[in-house]
């Protein structure tokens, strides 16, 4: 040591735990305090930073820092400050002792680095999220077919607070043959559970477009995993009740379309002024709009038609249906048509839709179900 350094004095910090809450009530906010000590000869000031990390009880093999903090000192030789730091995110798979490290960059530029680190001699058990979803309310509707909220409880069944956005994928599984539906809009919200804590989601349905479906609702947390959920077993849950799911109200002045030929014509890239659209939309303002029976014949199609479509478009295999509406109900349907025999087209129309409703579960009701007669 030159006799400059001598004079100028030097910086030695340590650090060492005063008290290391149980990791359940680390979860709690309540907060790790450590002792930093200048046995230097020099004051340490400026800017401050202790890391929190960890050891494995197993291996020795050190946790990445799970946080760090910052804090202005000025630390004369011979004294010491003690710093109480709020830390949430210490998480092992398996048990660990806590380390905290003081000045990692040697900021303040110390003259004894091996002291820097301190290690508790008391280990904490493995930190680890387990998060379970349970229904509290299933969904329900007003008078006016308008859907209530859905509302959850989302439980940390593990040992750490689960903290962040936490995203929900509401949906359902189909009564008619238990396909996997999901018709409303993902929602995400921000949750803080601690350990063997419940938080109660409420989650407003919105409809992703107009359905009528019978269905068992489930609902799933997580998706992503963002929370590394050590049971994503749990993150699922199905309703053992079924309930009817209504999109919004459809009156028959509100569209102009022809909904399962729209649907099929989409499906293929058709435009809305392709040959088959114009087609039966003529049979059916020329033709069956010039009869009271036609005209109950339509308006009972447009009660039940969007409902069908939707139900359709949410099933796996919509695209192979879509494909084989057109080609054994669009297109037989168009030839009869031009070929000017309109009641035959309206006839093989209705009797390939009340086939799909069969299919598909649709209640279709009135006179309707029967074959047009001119």
């Amino acid at each position: 040591m030159s006799s400059a350094a001598a004079a100028a004095g030097q910086v030695d910090l340590t650090v060492a735990f005063k008290a290391l809450p149980a990791l359940q009530d680390l979860n709690s906010g309540k907060p790790v305090v450590v002792i930093v000590s200048n046995q230097g000869t020099a004051p340490a000031r400026g800017q401050l930073t202790l890391t929190f990390g960890g050891q494995l009880v197993s291996s020795s093999q050190p946790i990445a820092p799970v946080a760090s903090v910052t804090k202005n000192v000025n630390l004369k030789p011979g004294r010491s400050k003690t710093i109480a730091v709020a830390e949430r995110g210490w998480r092992s798979p398996e048990s660990f002792f806590p380390t905290v490290t003081v000045d990692p960059q040697n900021t303040i530029g110390e003259s004894n680095l091996g002291n820097n680190t301190a290690i508790s001699p008391n280990a904490l058990p493995a930190s680890q999220i387990d998060l379970a979803v349970a229904f509290k309310k299933l969904p329900t509707t007003d008078g006016n077919n308008n859907l209530r909220p859905m509302i959850v409880t989302v439980t940390n069944l593990g040992t750490t607070t689960a903290e962040g956005p936490l995203t929900l994928v509401v949906g359902g599984n189909l009564v008619s043959d238990s396909s996997v539906i999901h018709p409303f809009q993902d929602v995400t919200t921000h949750v803080r559970i601690a350990p063997a804590k419940s938080q109660t989601i409420r989650i407003p349905l919105q409809y992703i477009r107009n359905a009528y479906v019978e269905v068992y609702p489930t609902v799933a947390i997580d998706p992503q995993d963002t929370f590394d959920d050590t049971n994503v077993a749990n993150n699922t849950i199905v309703s053992p009740s079924q309930v009817s799911l209504y999109g919004l109200p459809i009156e028959l002045g509100d569209f102009k379309g022809c909904f399962l030929t729209t649907a099929c014509t989409e499906a293929r890239g058709l435009s809305d002024d392709c040959d088959e659209l114009k087609t039966l939309r003529a049979v059916r303002d020329s033709y069956l709009m010039q009869s009271q029976y036609g005209r109950a014949l339509v308006a009972e199609y447009y009660r039940f038609a969007p409902r069908l479509c939707a139900l359709i478009s949410l099933h796996p295999d919509a695209m192979r249906t879509y494909d084989e509406m057109y080609r054994g109900l669009v297109l037989p349907s168009v030839r009869r048509a031009h070929a000017g025999n309109l009641l035959a087209a309206c006839n093989h129309y209705e009797r390939f839709t009340l086939e799909l409703c069969r299919q598909f579960n649709v209640r279709v009701g009135g006179r309707a179900v029967s074959g047009y007669r001119s």
